[in-house]
């Protein structure tokens, strides 16, 4: 969940950050609301394809560093609002304890809390599938993921370089300019790690 999310490269060491260790909950929501308990779970409401939805997620906190040895942190998400964990209508009697958001700024945020441990929890939307050059995005290519992140203690600092492509339009095989346009991130902190493929 992870602490990542995809930044203008020229802004990028000036932006707000986005919450360490996201993971994606669902696309294209709105009526968005989050609720954190006592338990170290979160509530998230919102509607979705003319539906309003409860998704219960648990289990994931701060991002471990990649490792093939040890799988990554994730949430548990339960669609149901709680029925499929606690076989009831869980979501109907979810108390909420989260206070107001006390860590750094985020973009993108939807909405934030920090919890009584000191932890926080936060939703953010972006559209994480935009095609590359520019290109005007439609269908699956223009959603706009919704991504829960849950960390504790500062967030991790990305360094974005940009780099150029020439677009397969121009010639028969897309190239990338130089192995130095690798971008590889990752955070010790939140609910998952992400990180791009290099080109030679």
């Amino acid at each position: 969940m992870w602490r990542l999310c995809v930044a203008g490269a020229i802004c990028a060491a000036s932006m707000a950050p986005s919450a360490t260790a996201s993971q994606l909950v669902d696309r294209n929501a709105s009526g968005i609301r989050l609720a954190v308990n006592g338990r170290g779970e979160a509530l998230i409401t919102y509607t979705a394809h003319a539906r309003l939805k409860h998704v219960l997620a648990w289990g994931a906190i701060n991002a471990r560093a990649p490792s093939q040895a040890q799988p990554q942190v994730a949430f548990r998400l339960d669609y149901a609002g709680g029925f499929g964990k606690y076989h009831h209508a869980y979501w109907k009697r979810f108390g909420h304890v989260c206070g107001a958001y006390r860590g750094q700024p985020l973009v993108w945020l939807v909405a934030a809390c920090t919890a009584p441990d000191g932890s926080n929890w936060a939703l953010q939307a972006w559209q994480r599938s935009l095609p590359d050059y520019g290109v005007s995005a439609s269908g699956a290519r223009s959603a706009w993921d919704i991504r829960l992140s849950h960390w504790t203690g500062p967030q991790a600092a990305l360094t974005v370089k940009t780099d150029w492509t020439y677009p397969a339009s121009i010639i028969s095989t897309a190239r990338w300019s130089t192995k130095a346009s690798r971008s590889t991130a990752f955070t010790r902190r939140g609910s998952g790690v992400r990180s791009t493929a290099t080109r030679g």
